[in-house]
């Protein structure tokens, strides 16, 4: 045998041992794998395990994708002389062939799915991570001609720094779309020939890179003729609603829009048109407004939208309905208005002119374009309170931005915007930025002066110039500094009458720090009065005296 082995090549040998060693590290290799469903939908997603290698025992774990929830054995396999048993601890799960598991696509049941061998040694073999979508509604219909569209869409987890959003036609609508937690709502309003095409719920990584996906297909009816549907519109000074009446052709000679207010049951004709061209409008011209017929569509457009036009707006074409909208508004207001103080208590409010069912009314913080629940509560009809507060007892950097939403049947209807600004420091409070940097300047000026004071009282004095024969010119002469008033006296008189041009204004100066001491002031009288002033007598004008004391 050993002969044998011996005739193998040197080229036989190397590939034998590159075909175990690649054996080797495929078989401890994890199979690991990523894939997603969507719930509700009518299949079944499968599991399939990986070849096996030495084992006697195997089981299957999930971890779920919510996080309350531990991980749990899902099925426990035995394998002996060729034997195969498989016991499923949880009835969500089914066997399907040998060691594979199959599920139905429920959202609960994404997750983390492990296979392991656990004899005679554990070993992980296989790692399936599944992702569920839930997307409301599950199946889109035609939606009517200028209604608002509403679709919600959730993932069951988001990977780090991953993002959910939705994409028309692989373009974001990010002006549509309202994120919160896993899940990403659109909204179209006053939905028309341009808005419809593909949408997808995309779950992009951290680089925008495309991890998952699922769409489906907005489709906009060409008529409102018998429609009827609910919008809700902001009640603000930059508001807008434009109500869509519509024909298939245009054989109709006579168009009106007539309006019930939320109190009455009388309607109220506003916007009225006859083929060609002429237009009335009975309500508000500076608000209300209306195209020309042309014998097949007559929209109305309402701008600014006020609270009290809430009702329903019914568009007739000659004799015919052809749209039915109830038009919901919904307000936000601040308390105290205007800008408010860091300090000083804050209180935000929404409101809804109507509950019709039951809608769910919530104010979301907002850090770019992510919101957050603070509060909400479920309205429900003939409710008489429908508003809802907030207090902010504070303002903090974070709480400048804010969304009153409303949502029916999970779905958002209508998104207002809150920006507050906090106010500009007080009147006091400008005044003391101002008075204190004064404050800190006088301070220093003042310790300078005393600086100064201090080093010229300790400055020793230059000796006298003993004649101004000895060769000093006129430089030197304005350069001697006397010491006390007799000096100059001696000098003056040893020194003869100097020229015209030589005449300058000389300043004396006595500094004296701290309180005078008794020596001090014995020393001072023995000055002689009479010299000095016969000596001052004789001093030009421009000679000038002055003592500085400081106690």
């Amino acid at each position: 045998m050993l002969k044998n082995y011996s005739s193998l090549g040197k080229t036989q040998w190397q590939t034998l041992l590159w075909i175990f060693l690649l054996c080797h590290r495929l078989s401890a290799e994890v199979l690991r794998k990523k894939t997603h469903f969507i719930a509700g939908k009518q299949e079944v997603l499968s599991l399939l395990a990986p070849p096996l290698g030495n084992g006697m025992e195997f089981i299957w774990e999930w971890k779920p994708h919510d996080s309350n929830q531990n991980v749990t054995q899902i099925a426990a396999i035995g394998w002996s002389d060729g034997h195969l048993s498989m016991t499923i601890t949880n009835p969500s799960f089914r066997r399907k062939n040998y060691f594979d598991i199959s599920m139905d696509q429920y959202f609960e049941n994404a997750g983390v799915y492990s296979f392991k061998k656990i004899k005679p040694a554990s070993l992980l073999l296989a790692q399936f991570e599944v992702f569920a979508f839930k997307v409301t509604p599950y199946r889109w219909p035609e939606v009517p001609l200028g209604s608002d569209v509403s679709r919600s869409c959730g993932v069951s987890h988001l990977p780090e720094s991953a993002t959910l959003q939705w994409e028309k036609e692989g373009d974001p609508t990010d002006n549509t779309t309202l994120r919160y937690n896993n899940t990403a709502h659109l909204i179209i309003h006053n939905a028309g020939p341009n808005n419809q095409g593909k949408y997808s719920c995309v779950v992009r990584g951290k680089n925008g890179e495309h991890l998952f996906s699922v769409y489906n297909e907005v489709k906009v009816a060409e008529v409102t003729y018998r429609a009827s549907h609910t919008v809700y519109r902001q009640s603000s000074n930059s508001s807008e609603v434009i109500l869509t009446c519509r024909c298939k052709d245009g054989m109709y000679k006579k168009a009106t829009w007539y309006w019930t207010p939320l109190s009455g049951t009388t309607k109220i004709r506003v916007a009225s048109a006859e083929r060609p061209d002429k237009i009335l409008i009975g309500k508000d011209k500076e608000r209300f407004s209306a195209a020309g017929f042309n014998g097949k569509e007559f929209p109305l457009r309402i701008t600014p939208v006020q609270f009290g036009d809430s009702g329903t707006y019914e568009c007739n074409l000659d004799k015919v309905t052809f749209g039915s909208i109830t038009v919901l508004n919904v307000q936000v207001s601040v308390e105290p208005p205007g800008s408010v103080s860091r300090n000083q208590p804050v209180v935000l409010t929404c409101e809804v002119s109507k509950v019709t069912g039951s809608l769910t009314l919530a104010w979301m913080r907002m850090e770019e374009r992510r919101g957050f629940f603070v509060q909400q509560t479920v309205l429900t009809e003939g409710q008489p309170d429908r508003k809802l507060n907030v207090t902010l007892h504070s303002l903090s950097k974070e709480q400048l931005h804010w969304e009153c939403v409303v949502f029916t049947d999970s779905l958002l209807r209508v998104r207002l915007p809150l920006h507050l600004t906090p106010s500009a420091p007080s009147g006091n409070g400008q005044l003391t930025l101002i008075i204190m940097p004064c404050v800190a300047v006088v301070l220093v000026g003042m310790l300078m002066l005393v600086g100064m004071v201090f080093y010229y009282k300790r400055r020793p004095v230059p000796a006298p110039v003993a004649s101004p024969s000895t060769g000093n010119d006129k430089q030197s002469q304005s350069d001697v500094i006397y010491s006390n008033i007799m000096q100059l006296c001696e000098d003056e008189r040893a020194l003869e009458t100097p020229p015209e041009e030589d005449k300058y204004e000389i300043h004396y100066s006595s500094f004296s720090l701290g309180s005078t001491s008794p020596g001090a002031v014995r020393k001072q009288n023995n000055y002689r009065p009479d010299s000095i002033n016969e000596c001052l007598k004789q001093q030009s004008d421009t000679v000038v005296y002055s003592s500085l004391n400081v106690t």
